[in-house]
């Protein structure tokens, strides 16, 4: 079944647009004509459109095989193309639509639709094309169908000497009572329709506004267009790269906006989750997290942002979309888990906050596949630790040494090709968290400047075309003027971290101070540069950066007498982390 959905990406021929028709993702080959209700041709004795039904209806059920030959063959190789209005509205669960189209090109004689089917027929459907009425159960249907969920195709044979048919359709969508197969329909990859109507005909072109009514209090989440209110306008093209599938229907929610630096938020709620101190948090976090990002990377890419507080968002998502998590980033809107109340969300899942609105840069503004994970997380740290400099620091160790446990199972390339081949926490830790460790180490060994020069240069030149992991790393060797592959080869293939050791280590005692000596080594043989921090008695602390490559020898003359040394006191690299004594002084590796 797998297959043949993602072959279907490639072929069903609507699904997402932009709102209000101010962007497309998709041209259509000529202008739209304009569309009627009714037919402008003469009147006529003899209709000026016939359907041809067969004596028997014939009904298929479509193997793997089959149904791409059909797609292939038949449903993919259509020549006309259509445009329309619908009207949509929603209540009780409900889509009721009338869709005013028309079809352009029509030579084919054969008029495909594709329709959702679920196992208690979630849309009943009716057709008039020219005045004349359409009756599906006469016509032949060629039925995908699989754990309750697929397509139903109708072929219907039309006898005309007309090229460009006008028509009405009229449907009802129970949309609610379904909406897991719909979501279960969008992870196979079948995208067609329109996300208010699960049906469509087939069309070499098309360009289909959609406007919504539904009740003033309730809103759509669409995957890449945002939030859409009642009254609101979504324009869908084809073809076009299919868009995600993802609605989430949202009622009884209140909202609030504000302005930051061009910048309008909206803040969405249920009223019992409000309070003026939290709605206050929120909107010094997202101003701060907006501000920290376009610094980094030299761009502000919204001029509106949405933040949902969903109640039960967790539970939600599960149901419908058969995967859970206490927060997501839809493209311009970012919805959080809403347990208590939207104070108690601002608090506890702010760092999520911030992982979620970095995807607007790594992931909707530029495009950099898999990599998007690690680049929000370094992100997402580099915020949270100016956020939250107190709880930052165990925060952080807490992620290291969930890294160390799960995320060196299996290279880094290695998920990096297929995250879903690995269990959950050793796709998350390795992706996510190694991979944003090891930006933060590329950062300390090219030093602030060339590494913000770098990162700036990502942004651009992947906002206009998407980056892999080797357009990726071109970027910070180009820019910073330096052979960096053997940086990536030993952190990126290779299931080892660095495991530091000290060793030889002495302390003399001079008229003016101490001098102190010792050895790092390495077991796992890295080639890195490595922050040590060497506590003083009085409480002081001296700084130094040592090259490791394998071993390295540490010499510095120091004021007082040392009592202890840290390695990697700010957490830059994920390393082997022990606690030891030598000579009596202590030594942590963080």
């Amino acid at each position: 079944m797998k297959r043949l959905f993602v072959f279907l990406l490639v072929f069903m021929v609507l699904a997402s647009g932009c709102l209000d028709g101010n962007t497309s993702t998709g041209t259509p080959s000529s202008t739209p004509p304009e569309v009627e209700t009714t037919s402008t041709t003469s009147v006529r004795q003899v209709p000026p459109v016939e359907f041809l039904y067969p004596e028997k209806p014939e009904i298929v059920n479509l193997t793997l095989e089959d149904a791409t030959e059909f797609f292939q063959e038949r449903y993919s190789r259509v020549s006309y193309s259509q445009f329309g209005n619908i009207t949509v509205n929603y209540s009780g669960g409900v889509f009721t639509g009338v869709y005013r189209f028309v079809l352009t090109n029509f030579t084919d004689r054969t008029l495909y639709l594709a329709v959702l089917k679920t196992a208690d027929e979630p849309i009943k459907l009716n057709i008039t094309i020219e005045g004349v009425p359409l009756n599906l159960s006469r016509v032949d249907r060629y039925i995908l169908f699989d754990e309750g969920v697929g397509i139903e195709f109708y072929a219907v044979n039309v006898s005309t000497n007309l090229t460009t048919l006008r028509g009405v359709a009229r449907y009802e969508l129970r949309h609610l009572g379904n909406e897991v197969y719909i979501s279960q329909m969008a992870s196979r990859g079948i995208d067609f329709g329109t996300d208010f109507s699960c049906w469509s005909f087939a069309s070499k072109n098309a360009s289909i506004t959609v406007t919504l009514s539904f009740p003033k209090d309730t809103v759509f989440v669409l995957f890449r267009n945002g939030v859409i209110h009642s009254g609101m306008k979504v324009v869908y093209t084809s073809p076009l790269r299919p868009y995600g599938g993802f609605v989430l229907y949202l009622p009884d929610l209140e909202w609030k906006s504000f302005e930051w630096d061009g910048v309008n938020f909206t803040v969405y709620f249920a009223s019992q989750d409000y309070s003026e101190a939290g709605f206050g948090l929120v909107q010094k976090e997202l101003t701060f997290v907006m501000e920290l990002y376009s610094n980094l990377t030299g761009i502000l890419p919204v001029q509106k942002f949405d933040v949902f507080f969903v109640p039960n968002l967790n539970r939600i998502l599960y149901k419908r979309f058969r995967w859970a998590s206490v927060g997501t980033n839809r493209g311009q809107v970012v919805l959080v888990d809403c347990r208590v109340n939207i104070e108690d969300s601002a608090v506890n899942y702010a760092s999520l906050l911030f992982h979620e609105i970095a995807h607007q840069w790594a992931g909707h503004y530029a495009w950099f596949g898999y990599i998007n994970e690690p680049l929000a997380t370094f992100m997402q740290i580099e915020a949270y630790g100016r956020w939250n400099p107190d709880e930052y620091p165990l925060w952080l160790n807490n992620n290291e040494y969930r890294t160390l446990k799960y995320g060196n199972e299996v290279p880094f390339y290695e998920v990096l090709k297929d995250r879903h081949r690995y269990s959950y926490y050793t796709s998350y830790y390795t992706l996510y968290w190694k991979g944003a460790f090891v930006i933060r180490s590329l950062k300390f060994m090219l030093g602030d400047e060339k590494f913000s020069e770098a990162f700036r240069k990502l942004f651009e030149e992947c906002h206009t075309s998407p980056c892999n992991v080797t357009a990726f790393e071109g970027i910070f060797e180009n820019v910073s003027g330096h052979e960096l592959g053997w940086f990536f080869e030993e952190w990126f293939n290779s299931t080892l971290v660095p495991n530091y050791t000290v060793e030889n280590l002495q302390v003399l005692e001079r008229n003016s101070g101490y001098n102190l000596t010792f050895t790092i080594a390495d077991a796992s043989n890295f080639t890195m540069p490595v922050p040590v921090r060497v506590y003083l008695e009085n409480g002081d602390y001296v700084d130094e950066t040592i090259w490791v490559n394998g071993t390295a020898t540490v010499g510095v003359e120091l004021p007082e007498r040392p009592v202890k040394i840290i390695i990697d006191p700010d957490e830059i690299m994920v390393n082997v982390n022990r606690k030891f004594e030598v000579e009596g002084i202590g030594v942590e590796v963080n």
